[in-house]
């Protein structure tokens, strides 16, 4: 397949799970925002959110556990993204400080002297 005289375009990845079951129609994978936002990872989710929601489907009382566990760590990866980009200036600042006082040789000194000591 020659692809040169193709455009290629991108798409953002739906990452923001609002839920996968509305009634009786179910959402899954990238449709229900079951992509990671760090990585953009979705094949997992994705056969994982299928497999659940058949069973759903077949079993209405089926609790789709394995579902529920991955959206719960997924919950938790976010929190912690969301946490470092409020932090990223005053992260960003502490680094600038550190590198700034690096120039001097008293603090590249015990720098070096603590640095040592672990080994």
């Amino acid at each position: 397949i020659n692809f040169s005289k193709s455009k290629l375009e991108a798409c953002l990845i739906n990452w923001d799970c609002k839920g996968y079951e509305f009634g009786n129609i179910f959402l899954a994978g990238d449709a229900a925002g079951f992509a990671l936002g760090l990585t953009g990872e979705g094949i997992y989710p994705a056969l994982l959110s299928g497999e659940e929601i058949a069973r759903k489907i077949i079993n209405p009382k089926y609790k789709c556990d394995k579902l529920n566990c991955y959206l719960k760590i997924k919950k938790n990866l976010e929190k912690n993204l969301t946490a470092i980009n409020t932090l990223r200036y005053s992260t960003r600042l502490k680094l600038e400080i550190g590198m700034f006082l690096l120039k001097f040789r008293f603090f590249s000194k015990k720098l070096v002297s603590m640095f040592y000591k672990k080994l």
